[in-house]
């Protein structure tokens, strides 16, 4: 899936975050954290481990699927990885074989609804 136009550079570049409008940042940030809600659902459904472990999970999942959508300038994406971070650490201590991919968001792809699936 392409960028939305005002996302892009006639070359098909992404624009840094920085260089966006106000809209485009706050469409980006919806249309990623939207894609992630979604993507984190499917990883997590057929998850039966701890109630703790799966919300911790969901959590790191959902928010190291946003920082891969997101453009490397992006404010937020420091704070998002030291929370994601931590989440991780909790769901692992909860359940010590959960999947890693569970937790980093690996099987996330920027732009692909069904990457977990």
């Amino acid at each position: 899936m392409a960028l939305p136009a005002q996302a892009q550079t006639p070359e098909g570049k992404s624009v840094p975050y920085s260089a966006r409008t106000r809209e485009s940042r706050s469409a980006v940030e919806r249309t990623a954290s939207t894609r992630c809600i979604s993507q984190a659902t499917n990883a997590l459904g057929d998850y039966s481990g701890p109630q703790a472990a799966r919300e911790n999970a969901a959590g790191a999942f959902f928010m190291a699927c946003v920082l891969k959508q997101m453009p490397q300038d992006w404010p937020l994406a420091r704070d998002m990885q030291e929370q994601a971070a931590r989440m991780a650490v909790a769901a692992r201590a909860a359940d010590p074989n959960i999947d890693i991919c569970l937790l980093t968001a690996c099987k996330a792809e920027p732009g692909s609804q069904e990457a977990t699936k």
